[in-house]
């Protein structure tokens, strides 16, 4: 990881089949009728959101120009078929 809070997109979220779509969020009915530990599960964002930023260390690490260090983020994308 990265070191971002973890996320997913809405429509890897949907594929739980705990999304609410309505409410673009977990279903706060399913997560209790099976008993689940909804701070367990991601936070369900759009897809293109930006969720973080990457660390100057961690950048360095990926071998990124000593230019970019300071300026790149993390960003979710949907798994295209």
């Amino acid at each position: 990881m990265l070191g971002a809070v973890p996320h997913v997109d809405f429509s890897l979220a949907n594929r739980t089949l705990l999304f609410d779509i309505d409410r673009a969020d977990w279903s706060e009915e399913l997560i209790q009728h099976f008993q689940l530990d909804a701070a367990k599960l991601p936070k369900p964002v759009p897809s293109g959101s930006v969720i973080g930023e990457v660390s100057p260390c961690i950048a360095k690490e990926l071998g990124c120009h000593h230019r970019l260090r300071s300026s790149l983020v993390l960003m979710i994308s949907v798994r295209m078929h």
